[in-house]
């Protein structure tokens, strides 16, 4: 199953840094598929609850990136929160 955790179209140059977060509830995900668009040369870092998923750096103005989650880090039956610092 998948879910649409951000959709923001900007229509302005963003200078900056922006944080995104998307919550679910826990039932089974084992990974998340995050495509960050941010132009040539911008950085993204990815969290859920607290661990490091990793970053990428964007090379081309849209980055498609899959990331594991490590045991453990899914709350069953809860709240998550996935969180993007994208630089």
């Amino acid at each position: 199953m998948s879910y649409v955790l951000f959709n923001n179209k900007l229509t302005e140059f963003q200078i900056g840094n922006i944080l995104w977060r998307g919550h679910f509830i826990g039932a089974g995900q084992k990974a998340v598929n995050l495509s960050i668009s941010g132009g040539h040369n911008f950085a993204a870092s990815t969290w859920l609850n607290n661990a490091f998923l990793g970053a990428v750096e964007g090379l081309a103005p849209t980055q498609n990136v899959t990331w594991t989650f490590p045991d453990g880090v899914v709350r069953e039956g809860e709240d998550n929160v996935i969180t993007v610092l994208q630089e």
